[in-house]
């Protein structure tokens, strides 16, 4: 009796603990009627101490486990007035608040609040780079290769998605190149978004978007920051950058000026068989380059009047480029062997700008008017001199390449605004691109035109269902020719219509479901369809391939949110997949290369979870994966596929509002994609930062315990091989950033508006 007493009582108290602990929740809006994105809540007891505190989230926020009485709840956001409210607390209750904005603004505010690194928003993933430690970061490459899902191969030339593939890459809303993103400051990003749901007003190659929004700033005046880097790898790197913004009444510019002096250290071993031919080759290649970069971004923009503006920006990259490297070669054919010492001494630059002009105009009814044209240029020059030696004879070659692409881009956008949830977008794009490429004298054309037209709905049912519906036509043109051969002409010319649909129910305010369809195109780079070549020992170079196809997806998604958790489901099919770097023999010149090859078809299942944690002054951010991918073709060996595990956590501690501890970790259990299988991958980071006045100190340490390979496996029926790509991550830096001066409402705006990722 005196047990069920006990027990009884304890049910009690645990049941009243319960009831009197309860949930505030709130939206907070402005004048219009306009959700507040972004703010400070603040619980204060009765005698104005701090209770609690947390974020507003795209209009709304919650405090939980909030015990009865009477408090003050205090609203604060950046451009409007203080909101504050007494409230009495005796159940859970929902508020709604409107801010108005502030009509006289202070010179200068400093704000100081716990940001989430990383969040999660209707299944993409938003990083806050701005004033985080990410910030500190050299290139914007580096800066990259440290975020969740996002893998820079080997040659650091591209960029995937784990689970989706090539994304592409906006600023600011607008297409670029992975190359333009060298040319990129770190110190102008203000977030990157992983959008894994792209509308049907984002070009249709690729489905999946690297949104990198760039920082407008609120000052007027002068400011600069100048930011040292230096990494200690196998060999010392240096990153020096100068970034000055000026304001003058309604004119804005940016301008800012780098110079890296980068070490590189490369090492591949490649391996094949070809047994119809009773082939055996091994190689080990080793180069150490020295290659000087200089960076520079210019911009101006000026303001018509509060919502119209006017912008012209340019970025620039002058690289010299050598790259000298040695190859070992044991090479046996029909029991005969050959051991090949290669040196090769290439001399190379490379050039590239983008200009970009843009104009915008809102009408009184709230429409927006878009216009913008970019112009790019890149060219890569490139002289092999190449020495083999084999059984003491010694063989030199002499080759030069020059690569080159001009692009012109037209765009315009139309947004029809029919209420505050139903929008109508339709826009309409010309892209015009040429690329040449010499190879010892032996010249290939490539032109290709691009007309595309969207259109995209988006509105509300039932006051809780969001849609969008859209679709992009385009009308594809390409024609590739050598020079010196009227008769081996390439012509095609396609129309492709890419339908997309997206539906996003919120069951409460921390419960949503987000279904999603759409079609996608991949088409290569353009510098994959030309006759470039790099030439690695007698028998082996990496070339392009002048019959590569493009690759449509079909894929369906389904995304569920929980609190600040997601669960995402996708299943895509592609339609002459293109698979990077591929071994290919070819018969005729007795030759293997290395390229870009397309199969029949590809198939991906991937499910996802996206858990963030946060404690007091740590915070966490996890990423789980499994996935499952295999190449389909009437050709391959039938091969198991096996699914294997992406995982990605990353942990900051904010030890004071100057100082904070970062480390993340990533890797993937073994895959298995039909013929292709790849080892397992792991690697940890760890940064620290101390703010000072004007001096803000990072110190990095990039892949701890130097486990960072890349080791691919290729089950051919006609070849058999093994690449394994060392890596020279392993670096320890120190960064310094000093800033001076100071700026007041800025209204800058730019943005890049080409269709560019394909320059490389």
């Amino acid at each position: 009796m005196k047990q069920f007493i006990f027990i009884l009582l304890l049910i009690l108290s645990k049941v009243n603990y319960s009831q009197v602990n309860f949930s505030i929740f709130g939206t907070v809006y402005n004048n219009d009627n306009h959700i507040v994105e972004y703010g400070d809540v603040l619980l204060l007891s009765e005698n104005g101490k701090i209770l609690t505190y947390t974020f507003i989230e795209n209009g709304k926020f919650h405090l939980k486990t909030i015990k009865k009485g009477t408090y003050i709840l205090k609203i604060n956001s950046i451009s409007y007035n203080e909101a504050s409210q007494e409230i009495n607390i005796n159940s859970n209750i929902d508020l709604k608040f409107s801010l108005t904005p502030k009509t006289n603004l202070l010179n200068e505010v400093e704000i100081i609040a716990r940001k989430r690194l990383i969040q999660n928003k209707k299944g993409n993933i938003v990083v806050n780079v701005e004033n985080s430690i990410l910030s500190a970061e050299p290139t914007t490459t580096n800066l990259l290769a440290k975020l969740p899902k996002l893998q820079i191969n080997e040659t650091q030339e591209t960029i995937e998605i784990i689970g989706k593939g090539t994304p592409l890459i906006y600023v600011d809303n607008q297409r670029v190149s992975f190359q333009m993103l060298n040319t990129l400051q770190v110190d102008d990003i203000k977030t990157i978004e992983i959008i894994n749901n792209p509308s049907a007003k984002y070009e249709a190659n690729a489905n999946a978007v690297l949104l990198i929004t760039l920082k407008k700033n609120t000052s007027n005046g002068v400011k600069v920051h100048v930011k040292e880097t230096m990494a200690f790898k196998k060999f010392f790197n240096n990153f020096l950058s100068s970034y000055i913004n000026l304001k003058k009444d309604n004119n804005e510019i940016k301008l800012s000026v780098s110079y890296n002096d980068i070490n590189v250290w490369e090492r591949n071993r490649t391996s094949y068989t070809i047994p119809s031919k009773a082939i055996q080759s091994e190689h080990l290649l080793t180069s150490v380059t020295n290659r000087d970069q200089i960076l520079f971004n210019g911009g101006l923009h000026h303001q018509i009047n509060e919502n119209d503006y006017f912008s012209i920006s340019s970025n620039a990259q002058v690289q010299n480029e050598p790259f000298n490297f040695n190859t070992s070669t044991n090479y046996t054919e029909n029991n005969s062997s050959d051991i090949i010492t290669t040196k090769t001494n290439d001399l190379g630059n490379r050039y590239f700008t983008t200009t970009n002009l843009n104009y915008q105009k809102k009408f009184k009814n709230s429409d927006i008017f878009f216009l913008g044209a970019q112009h790019v240029f890149y060219l890569k020059k490139v002289t092999n001199n190449i020495t083999n030696t084999s059984n003491n004879e010694i063989l030199n070659i002499l080759r030069t390449q020059d690569f080159s692409i001009i692009s012109y881009d037209f765009k315009t956008n139309y947004e029809k605004k029919f209420s505050e949830n139903t929008v109508l977008e339709t826009g309409l794009s010309l892209l015009n691109t040429k690329t040449i490429n010499n190879n010892n004298s032996i010249t290939y054309n490539f032109t290709e035109r691009n007309n595309a037209f969207y259109t995209q709905l988006s509105s509300k049912l039932f006051d809780k269902l969001e849609y969008s519906l859209g679709f992009r036509i385009e009308e594809n043109t390409a024609l590739g020719y050598f020079s010196n051969s009227e008769n081996d002409k390439f012509y095609r010319k396609n129309t492709f219509l890419f339908p997309k649909a997206t539906i996003h129910f919120p069951f409460s305010k921390d419960q949503s479901f987000t279904l999603h369809y759409a079609k996608s195109i991949n088409r290569p780079p353009f510098s994959t369809i030309s006759n470039t070549a790099a030439y690695v020992n007698p028998y082996i170079e990496f070339t392009g391939n002048l019959n590569l196809k493009n690759a449509i997806t079909d894929e369906i998604s389904l995304n569920y949110t929980f609190n600040k958790n997601t669960l995402r489901l996708t299943y895509n099919y592609t339609k002459k997949p293109i698979k990077l770097y591929t071994l290919n023999y070819n018969s005729f010149d007795k030759k293997t290369t290395i390229s870009h090859l397309n199969f029949s078809k590809k198939s991906n299942i991937h499910l996802e979870a996206n858990i963030p944690i946060s404690y007091k002054f740590w915070s966490s951010e996890n990423s789980l994966s499994a996935i499952h991918s295999k190449f389909i073709d009437d050709y391959l060996i039938e091969t198991n596929s096996q699914p294997y595990l992406y995982y990605y956590s990353n942990q900051k501690f904010t030890i004071n509002n100057t100082t904070s501890f970062n480390f993340n970790i990533w890797g993937t259990t073994l895959n298995r994609e039909g013929p292709y299988s790849t080892l397992p991958i792991f690697t940890m980071d760890a940064s620290l930062q101390k703010k000072f006045k004007n001096l803000d100190i990072t110190l990095s340490y990039n892949d701890i315990f130097n486990t960072l390979e890349f080791n691919e496996t290729q089950n051919l029926p006609s070849i058999n091989g093994n690449t394994l790509f060392f890596t020279d991550i392993n670096a320890f830096s120190v960064s310094l950033k000093y800033s001076f001066g100071k700026i007041e409402k800025s209204n800058y705006k730019h943005t890049a508006i080409n269709n560019t990722s394909r320059i490389k």
